[in-house]
């Protein structure tokens, strides 16, 4: 793939142009289609060690564009299991600690919300 030596985004990505599509193009993503061919619809390819201009293969991995969004957003994967932090009690928890609405995953762990929820009962009476 013929590639200029492109230019680094506002973001830190680095963008080059790809005279074979003939357009800009994401480095990380034209280095992981050398490898391992199109990107598959929803995925995303994701630079492990946070660094955007480290394009190297083995810090490119592809994740679905929901568990990106966690990851950048400061949930942690470990044993393939992701961990969000309560922003209550700061604690690192499973996802599935969490409740689900419609907008997304709440900001607080059910533990958090319970306790929560029973505190302003207490105080309305």
């Amino acid at each position: 793939m013929q590639v200029d030596k492109g230019y680094i985004t506002s973001k830190g990505y680095h963008r080059v142009y790809d005279k074979t599509q003939k357009r800009y193009r994401f480095k990380h993503n034209i280095v992981w289609e050398e490898y391992y061919g199109k990107i598959p619809d929803g995925m995303q390819v994701h630079h492990i060690d946070h660094n955007k201009l480290n394009n190297d293969i083995s810090n490119l991995k592809l994740v679905d564009s929901l568990t990106h969004k966690r990851i950048h957003s400061g949930c942690v994967e470990k044993d393939g299991i992701l961990y969000k932090p309560c922003r209550k009690c700061n604690e690192f928890k499973p996802i599935e600690d969490y409740y689900k609405r419609k907008s997304g995953i709440s900001p607080w762990c059910k533990q958090c919300c319970v306790k929560n929820a029973i505190e302003n009962k207490k105080g309305g009476n």
